[in-house]
């Protein structure tokens, strides 16, 4: 047996167990270590065998990860997003042409048509879900550049907030890559810089005296960015430092609007105590469908082609209950509908995993100095800089 036969079962033995998207092409990529891409015809009959092998395997795990992103359940990363691109792209001209080949003088011809169908199927929703991707890609850099113009008003913040929210109705239930979740997060970063701004211009240096309709903006930004962000806090210390500071912020506001008669908002949905009530509520009902969905996650793992029934009814009820606490979570949520939607859907849960191959795909850990600069710009900084800093938690912990 000649070394590179006994390599290539050794890669063989790899192919029985479920392997994520980054764990296969690794897999690939040792292959062709021993066989060049041109040398196909030079290889025995057992060697061949063994590339077919690799060759369905590929759709088994290349489908899997479709549905599980066409799902919401994962985010690609940079990396597997890249191999999603180029398996777009070598699709009609490398990969259909050999089910054709397959077929030729096959007993199981017609098993090879229907799995060609199936991965026709998956090939056009992954250019729908790369179309999105590419969609919400470009609307965020768009606004990321306006809103890290330092001259950009309040007024000009909430139309580019509208923006965002008219990005994520444009695709509902889509949630973005890991590349695009982070330029969200930036866009964050340069509201918080706005914000901080006004703030520090009106109550620490006095040199603008805000119009009424400032303020309203103002009270509306504060509000929204801590309710996005107060259940990513785990410290206890930090939530009660965060709540106090939130609500001397608001009371400067409210004062201000007395002072010039100016009504302030009876609804107390965003008033600290109501988002802490809901945050409990939120956080109970995203661990469970954290759970489910891992769940779902490991059951599409295993499926192999042509998987029996009962391994796809166990996941259509598993998605069932994860749709009925989703809707759940969607009416106990803290913060505005704008919010709420922004949060589900890109990051479908603020405690749903980010990827399914993080762990193979390691990133330098980032963390936002909020520490640091919260003397310089107040609150507002420090509750963007938390929930950039939980992200990248986040994603350490995945690691």
């Amino acid at each position: 047996m000649t070394s590179r036969l006994q390599f290539l079962k050794d890669l063989y033995q790899k192919l029985h167990k479920p392997l994520t998207l980054l764990e296969f092409e690794e897999i690939v990529d040792e292959a062709k270590k021993v066989i060049p891409d041109d040398k196909w015809q030079e290889l025995s009959q057992d060697e061949q065998e063994l590339i077919i092998s690799l060759f369905w395997k590929k759709f088994g795990v290349y489908e899997i990860f479709i549905y599980n992103w066409n799902s919401n359940v994962v985010s690609p990363t940079e990396k597997e997003l890249k191999y999603l691109e180029k398996y777009q792209a070598d699709f009609a001209t490398e990969l259909l042409p050999l089910f054709d080949e397959l077929k030729i003088n096959s007993s199981i011809a017609e098993t090879y048509e229907k799995h060609k169908q199936k991965a026709v199927e998956y090939k056009l929703i992954l250019d729908k879900l790369l179309q999105q991707e590419k969609d919400c890609q470009a609307g965020f850099q768009t606004i990321y550049q306006q809103a890290s113009n330092s001259q950009t008003s309040l007024s000009e913040l909430k139309n580019l907030y509208n923006q965002i929210g008219q990005i994520v109705d444009k695709y509902p239930n889509f949630r973005p890559s890991e590349k695009t979740k982070e330029l969200f997060l930036e866009i964050l970063g340069e509201f918080a810089a706005r914000l901080g701004e006004f703030r520090k211009n009106w109550l620490e240096k006095k040199l603008i005296n805000p119009t009424n309709e400032e303020l309203d903006l103002f009270e509306f930004f504060v509000e929204e960015l801590f309710s996005f962000t107060y259940e990513e806090i785990t410290n206890e210390e930090e939530k009660a430092q965060i709540e106090r500071e939130f609500n001397q912020l608001k009371d400067t506001i409210h004062q201000e609007k007395k002072k010039r008669g100016q009504s302030i908002s009876k609804d107390t949905s965003g008033d600290s105590s109501n988002i802490s009530k809901k945050s409990q509520e939120s956080q109970k009902l995203s661990q469970q469908i954290s759970e489910l969905e891992s769940k779902v996650k490991q059951l599409e793992q295993e499926k192999q082609p042509g998987s029996n029934s009962e391994l796809e009814n166990k996941i259509k009820d598993l998605q069932s209950q994860i749709k009925m606490l989703r809707n759940e979570l969607e009416k106990t949520q803290k913060g505005s509908d704008k919010s709420n939607k922004i949060s589900q859907n890109l990051f479908g849960g603020k405690s749903s995993t980010t990827s399914e191959n993080t762990k193979n795909d390691k990133q330098p850990k980032k963390e936002f100095p909020w520490k640091i600069v919260l003397p310089l710009v107040g609150i507002i900084v420090l509750l963007i800089g938390i929930i950039i800093f939980a992200f990248w938690r986040k994603k350490s912990k995945n690691e």
